[in-house]
Formats: C-alpha cells, structure tokens, sequence
C-alpha cells in the first residue's frame, strides 16, 4: 500500500498546530483513505498524556504534555471520522506512558486523583463526544492487566466516565477471559496455554460459562456504534471479513486512496507544525527577492565536474560533451542535483542511456518519487552518501545558503520499513501506526528547491563531517544544519539526544557563519548546541512534506504560529525516565510534564513557539465569577507587527495553595489569525467542573474555596495578563 494513502505529520506534529479545526479536516481526510480502502474502524486516538519523556509511542499521543489540550482535540477527531461512517477507537486506556517492558510492567499509581485530573480528562472528551470504543494496553495498572481490571475498565470508564461504547483488547494484551470485568473485544494474538483448546481467552467454550447477561451487555455496547453511526445503512458486502475469510485483496492492494487534496493538506499540515523556537537578531526569515536563472555544478572528486542547465530537456540534449569523464559520472552529477539516489528512495531526477552514452536531466524532475525500481537506464544505483557538496553557482546570486549534516537529506529506505514492521526514521515514527511515505522530500531538497526559485545560491555539505561543514559554512551568509531522531512501538528510545548531536553541537561551536538548527525530533530533545545557533526550527515527525514545510517557514511563505505540547529540558535529569523495574511508581501525582518543572531552567517551555511578528494583550474583561460557577474572561491581541501572523492565546489557572495543585494548569486556548495592525477580542468561560479537583474519598469532583490566579499569555512562560478572582 506504500504510496496509496498519504503520509501525513504524526499526531504529535498535528497537535503542535494548537488547532481543533485542523485536526476535523485531516480526520475527515484520513476517513475517506480508510473508506477507500475498505475499512472502517480507526485505531485512535492516540491520548496518554507524556508522563516519560522518552516514551516510544508519544509521537502517536496527541495529548502531549497537557490533559486540557489532548481533550481540546477529542471531539473534532471523533466526529471527523464519524461523519465519514469510520468508528474510532481511543487508546491506550490506561496509563500506557513506557514501551519497555509494556507486557510486564505495572503503572503504580497511589494516588487516583493523577488519573482523574492528568491521564482521564482526553478520555473523558472522548466519551463526551461519543467515541465508539476504547482499547485497554498491555501494561498493569495496579498489579493487574489492563485488559483484566474492573476497576478501570467497568468502575472508571464504564460508570464513572459514561462509557456507553466497546472495550476491546490490544492484539495479545488479554490474559483471561474478563467479560466481567469489562473487556468485551479480544483482539488476535491473547490465546490460551492451558491445553484446554480452545483459539483464545474469548472461543465459545470459555465465553459459555459466562453469565448470559453479561454477554448480551458486551454485544449490545459492539452493536451500539455501528447503528449509531451509519454502518448498517452503508454496509458494502463487496469488502467483508468473517470468521474464515477476508475478501478485501482489491481495496487493501490495489485502490489509491490518496488524493492531491489530501496531499496538499499533509502539505498545509507539515507545515502548520513547523516551531520557531528561536530567532535571534530576526535570522529568519530569509528574505531573498532576486529571480537569476541559475545552473547546477556538483564536485565528485578532484578537478572533474560535471555542469548540468537545469532548463535542458529530459530527453533532447546531449551533454556528454561537457563531461571529461563517461556518462555514468554524469549521471551521479545529476544524482547530486536532485539530492537523492535509489538507495536513499529519492528520485535521481536523471535518465542514462546506454545506447549513446548520453545523459539527460529536466529540472522538473527533481524531488520525482524514485518508485517500484523504476531508473532510467542500466547504470549502478547510487547514493549522495559520499557527497561533499552540491552547488547552485551563479555569478548573479548575491545570497548564499548552506545545508549541512547528513540529517538534512536522510534515507527513507522503503524497502528496510517494510521489512522491520517496528522501523522508524525522521519521518515516520515505527511500528503499527506507520504510514511509510513512498517517497519523501528532504529538508535539502526542499530549501535548494525554495532557493532556486529566488536565485539563491546553495552550497552543501550532506555529511557529519564537521570540517567539511564548516567549509561550506564559511561562503554562506546563513547556515542550516540538521540533526533528527527516530522512536518506535516496542521500546522507548535510549535517550533524549538526536542521532547527530555530538555533529550539530561541534559545528555551531566551530562555525561564524549565522546557523539555523533544523530538529528533525521524535518528540522532546536535547539541544545542547542551541546557545550557539541563532535560530531553530523544529518538526515533530512531519512525512513526506518534511523539506518543503521546513522551506516555507525559513523563507517566509508561512508565518510560524505553531506551539510546543511538550517541554523541551536542559537535561535528561529533569524529566522522568522510563522504570527499569517492573513496578513504575508514579509518585510524582500531578506534577506532570511543564507541571512538574516550573522552577526548573528549560531549553523552550510548553506552549512556547514564536512568529515574525509580533502580538500585544491588553484585558478587555477581566476574571469575574457568574452565578453557576463559571468564570468569564476576555483579552484584546493586536498583531503588532508587519506581517499577518497566528497567535495562541493560552489560559493558565493558579490554584488556591489549599487546593495542593501545581503553579500553573493549562485551562484554555485560543488561536487567532491576525492581519498586520489588526486585533480581535478572545473571550474564554472556565466552567465550574475545571475549578474542582477530584476527591478520592467523595470519588467526585469537589469544589476549592480561595483565591485563583489566572496568566493570559503566549506560552505557559510568557504571561502577558495576570488577574484573580476568589470562589
């Protein structure tokens, strides 16, 4: 199915857009690709909140570091897919915030009002919005499995939380038969060893003995959401599974779901996500307004090169006469122009014949998909990986750029993910959740394209070789240089260091040359080299459209108006790792993510994310408590500055100190696109259920006496309004 559905941003990437609406049109997208290919149940969303910085799946879990902002998320993605008749499924319930050991461990979690105020609430959301099941993990909650706990899934969820839908199991994460206790789907994979025969924990001779009305219940709460939502009215039979068949080979394999609607919208996506997490001295962005036609030189080895005119036809003109080497070379000088090669699953953007010996390229071409072996000619496939540069070279371009690290034209090897099913890469996260890109546009194929467009003139260094690096740095007038990180489903990542940090940290030291670092991140990184760059650009595993969203944010075509879900520390030491033992205590309560490192020195703080220009608060209603226990609030933005821009108003609260809650809590948010000079009003209602905090001896919601600090601003550190009110 490689290149018959899009690949989008990972859900991490989507929530850094900080906009519901966003999330609706994508899912609305995504359900017309599951239609399309004959499915209609989605596994997500994704929701644990970040407890451990390093967790293999948090590029999958939309809540980020924030309960609020996940549950911000619920409705949107439910009823996105439920109005295209695609159920969905939140998950993973519960307190699945590790892969290491996830089959064995135990969430110990002492205190129950952690589960209600930090990891319930995007569930919560979910229900309220009417999602159609939940998926209990693999890990134990409280020495007991997930997928067996009656206290989670029929006290918590089922009573407690209103859940009128389906439990089911992850694949192999049932290890009894617990109709009782509220799991009412076993998946594949949980099967019996006791020699008794039967295929699963769930096989008719073991659900036999199971109370007849509990059966009728764990039926009724299937069938509920496929009449709900359409189902029985838009059933096809062309495409059904059964017990012994499945009769789907045409949809799941041969339809193109994908659409060039649904690429632009990865595209818009990708690009929505890109951080400006810093811009010193305004580097970015840049500002280049020539338009020279510029030609294409690429330095293989001592004095030969090889010039190619990007405006020379694929198939008309001879250029072998330009050469002092054979065609082959050639076809690696064209190699180097497109950025790519086969091995690097790029395109090659170069044709060979070997019947004349001549070889061809069309400018076009470049970033082409490199697709189902598909290369023109009979030449050896080729890579860029012993590249030192390419160059764009022209006497009339006055503005130089240059690309460094290996990071920023990284593989995406088709052919190694859909052999490792858990294989991640800078753009795909690993595992069952992956949509492998076909192909994928680099952050050096992505600004040398945005650079021809203006006459800019690029010099490359595609390796972790820091002197050569520097090299390139030294003729450019701005540098970018890209490190990135993979994660995967199975086990956490090792650390929180990005694969090419001891390169990334050695040239910002080394180099003069004003450096943008371009994070490639699989979701919270360490950046010990940011005091010495000017600028950074981050994305959260953003598929195919890596390089262009990357492109448009450094040269201006988007204003950055994304904002960070999650916290980027100084240090490993400040964040919670994953628990070796298989007891994981979770003793930090509600001191979660940002929560947790209020006092704490921070590389960028949660919500933080800046814009090329610039918004100013003033209150136009200050805090005032209503007569049903709300409390109302509204603040006037201007755009400031002399470009349109979006702006992330951010509501925190302050608990009254009786009240045992952390510094600040994310309680509301608001994005609003300004024009230049223009401003609006954004209004905010705190309900009286978000001024409670939960009672574990009530089990209920309880009401907090005191005075509340309310912190209006553009990052949970960038307080712009402060005011009170007391209840």
């Amino acid at each position: 199915m490689v290149g018959q559905v899009t690949s989008w941003t990972c859900a991490l990437g989507l929530a850094t857009a900080w906009d519901p609406e966003l999330v609706r049109e994508w899912a609305s997208a995504v359900a017309d690709e599951y239609t399309a290919k004959g499915a209609n149940v989605i596994l997500g969303p994704g929701l644990n909140v970040h407890r451990v910085a390093r967790g293999g799946r948090n590029a999958e879990y939309m809540s980020g570091e924030d309960p609020f902002l996940g549950a911000s998320f619920a409705e949107p993605f439910v009823s996105g897919f439920h109005d295209k008749g695609v159920l969905t499924t939140m998950k993973h319930f519960g307190l699945n915030q590790q892969e290491n050991n996830r089959d064995t461990y135990s969430a110990n979690i002492p205190d129950a009002r952690a589960l209600w105020e930090v990891y319930y609430p995007p569930y919560q959301a979910c229900i309220d919005a009417g999602v159609a099941s939940a998926m209990c993990s693999y890990n134990l909650v409280n020495d007991t499995h997930s997928c067996s706990s009656s206290q989670l899934l029929k006290n918590d969820l089922k009573t407690t939380m209103g859940f009128e839908g389906f439990v089911m199991s992850d694949w192999a994460a049932a290890h009894d038969t617990t109709v009782a206790e509220g799991l009412d789907q076993d998946m594949p994979g949980s099967n019996v060893d006791d020699g008794s025969g039967s295929e699963s924990f769930y096989a008719p001779d073991r659900l036999a003995a199971v109370d007849e009305s509990l059966i009728d219940d764990a039926v009724s709460r299937v069938l509920w959401p496929i009449v709900q939502y359409g189902l029985m009215d838009t059933y096809d039979d062309s495409c059904k599974v059964t017990a012994t068949t499945t009769d789907c080979s045409d949809e799941m394999y041969d339809v193109v779901a994908t659409t060039d609607e649904h690429q632009a919208l990865a595209l818009k996506i990708a690009t929505e996500s890109v951080l400006l997490l810093k811009n010193e001295g305004g580097l970015l962005p840049i500002t280049v307004t020539a338009n020279a036609s510029v030609s294409v030189a690429r330095a293989l080895s001592g004095d030969d090169e090889c010039t190619v005119e990007t405006d020379w036809d694929y198939f008309d003109n001879d250029i072998s006469d330009e050469l002092t080497w054979d065609a082959s070379k050639c076809c690696d000088g064209c190699l180097a122009i497109s950025g790519g090669g086969q091995g690097q699953q790029t395109c090659t953007a170069y044709t060979y014949s070997p019947d004349d010996g001549h070889c061809y390229y069309k400018s076009s071409n470049a970033g082409r998909t490199y697709s189902q072996g598909r290369i023109s000619g009979t030449v050896d496939s080729r890579t860029t990986d012993d590249a030192d540069d390419f160059t764009n070279d022209d006497a009339a371009a006055d503005y130089t750029i240059a690309v460094v690290g290996a990071a920023c034209n990284a593989a995406n090897n088709v052919n190694e993910l859909v052999n490792t099913w858990n294989l991640g890469n800078y753009y795909v996260v690993g595992g069952s959740g992956r949509v492998i890109p076909e192909s994928v546009t680099t952050v050096a194929v992505g600004l040398k394209a945005r650079a021809q467009a203006v006459g800019a003139k690029v010099v490359a260094s595609l390796t972790d070789d820091v002197d050569a690096a520097v090299a390139a740095a030294e003729v450019a007038d701005i540098a970018f240089m890209c490190g990135g990180g993979k994660t995967t489903e199975s086990t956490d990542r090792d650390s929180l260091s990005l694969e090419s940090e001891s390169f990334m940290t050695a040239f910002a030291k080394a180099t003069e040359t004003p450096t943008v670092a371009v994070t490639l991140s699989p979701g919270v990184v360490l950046m010990p080299f940011v005091d010495d760059v000017e600028a950074v650009l981050n994305v959260f595993l953003a598929g195919a459209s890596t390089g262009d969203a990357i492109a448009a944010a450094a040269f201006g075509d988007h204003n950055p108006g994304a904002k960070s879900p999650v916290t980027f520390p100084k240090s490993e030491a400040d964040v919670v790792a994953p628990c070796d033992d298989l007891a994981c205590e979770y003793s930090e309560g509600l001191a979660v993510g940002y929560r947790a490192m209020e006092d704490m020195e921070v590389n960028f703080p949660f919500g933080h994310g800046l814009s090329y220009t610039t918004f100013n608060y003033t209150w136009s209603a200050e805090p005032k408590v209503g007569t049903d226990g709300s409390v109302t609030l509204s603040a006037t933005v201007e755009n400031t500055g002399d470009r349109d821009g979006a702006e992330v108003v951010q509501l925190y609260l302050g608990f009254p100190d009786v009240a045992g809650e952390p510094p600040k809590v994310l309680k509301g948010y608001e994005k609003v696109n300004l024009a230049a000079g223009a401003a609006e009003e954004v209004s905010f209602t705190i309900d009286a259920k978000a001024l409670k905090i939960w009672d574990n001896v009530a089990w209920n919601w309880a009401e907090v006496a005191g005075s509340f600090d309310v912190m209006v601003g553009s990052s949970s550190r960038d307080i712009r309004l402060e005011g009170s009110f007391d209840l």
